[in-house]
Parts: structure tokens; sequence; C-alpha cells
């Protein structure tokens, strides 16, 4: 019987080469999807916080039975009188013996938001919002508004993405939609804009 040679079965320089060059081209070629994947990612993940920190506020409000407040806040400690909640946001207990919308007295933050990617947008119509002991929003608004909803709008560098939360006179958050058309809305016929 004659012994049989063995061949190692591996790859040549050549096809190694080949084959980083192929998984270098994919690599390249999906590069700006994946930015873009990550970009709405990231939108929507903001989104989502907004909504579980709203959803929070307003059960704190049943739970405790007194005023919570959510406000923009750049420091995590006191609310910034501008609508722009790019900096962050809290969620405090407002007692009525202060005065509404500023962390004063013996008001107590329960949450802390930090600040978004420094190149996003977030944009809300108010620049807080309180909810009672039954869960509502706390009316009139803080700027005096006759309409009873609040909308947070947030988006990417370039405005690619857009989303935004519906915060209901009944306190109740409501995520935006996309419609027929391609575009985010919060109400029905009104699309959401970029700031």
């Amino acid at each position: 019987m004659i012994p049989m040679k063995k061949f190692n079965r591996g790859f040549t320089m050549i096809e190694l080469m080949i084959t980083l060059l192929i998984a270098a081209v994919l690599v390249v070629a999906a590069m700006p999807d994946m930015s873009a994947t990550i970009e709405r990612n990231r939108i929507d993940g903001y989104r989502a916080d907004l909504i579980r920190d709203i959803s929070f506020a307003r059960q704190e409000a049943i739970t405790r039975n007194i005023p919570i407040t959510i406000c923009n806040s750049a420091d995590g400690a006191s609310c910034t009188a501008t609508t722009d909640w790019k900096l962050g946001w809290i969620v405090f207990i407002d007692k009525l013996s202060g005065t509404s919308g500023i962390v004063d007295g013996t008001d107590q933050v329960l949450k802390i938001h930090s600040a978004i990617n420094s190149q996003d947008k977030l944009q809300a119509t108010e620049n807080y919002f309180q909810f009672n002991s039954r869960g509502w929003l706390a009316l009139p608004l803080p700027s005096g508004s006759a309409n009873t909803d609040i909308i947070l709008t947030t988006c990417s560098k370039d405005d690619n993405f857009i989303k935004g939360v519906l915060v209901l006179a009944s306190g109740r958050p409501v995520a935006s939609r996309v419609d027929g058309s391609g575009d985010d809305y919060v109400k029905t016929g009104v699309a959401l804009s970029c700031p």
C-alpha cells in the first residue's frame, strides 16, 4: 500500500489579499447607511427618554398626590427659562408653597437627564410643564397659551431625522408617527418641523 500525500488546504497570499479587498469595499459601501442608522437610533432614543420621564413625572404626581414638574435644566438642579431642552431636563416635586416651575424651598429633584448630543436639537412649546395630583397637565400652561397640548420635537444635526412627543391635556405622552407621505407628525395633518 502506497501512502497518500497530504496537501495543506489553506489560502494563498493572493486569495487572502482579494478577500480583504472585497471586505474593505463592502465596509466602505456600508458606512453611510451605518451612520444614518446611528443618527436615527439616537433621535429615537431621545424620544423614548422623554416619554419615559414624562410618564414617570405623571405617575409620581398621582402616587404622591402633589404637583410634579418637568423642566429643561442645564445644571440638573434648577430650571432654565427657555424652550430649548437640549441641555437636559429634570423632574421635581413642585410644592404649592413655592413658585410653580422653579425649584425652590423644599422642592425635591426626583430625576435628572443629562444634555443630548450638542449637534442635535430638542425644542418644546414650553420651558416647563406640571402634572396635578390627578396626572393631568396643570392649566393654564406656563406661557398662558390657550393650546392645552405640549409638543417636544427632537431633530438630528442636519434635520434628516425628526421625532416628537405630544403631551395631551390628560397628561398622557404620545409618540409621533409617520404618515403615508413619510412626514413625522404628532397631530393629524400637522407634520413636525425642526426648529
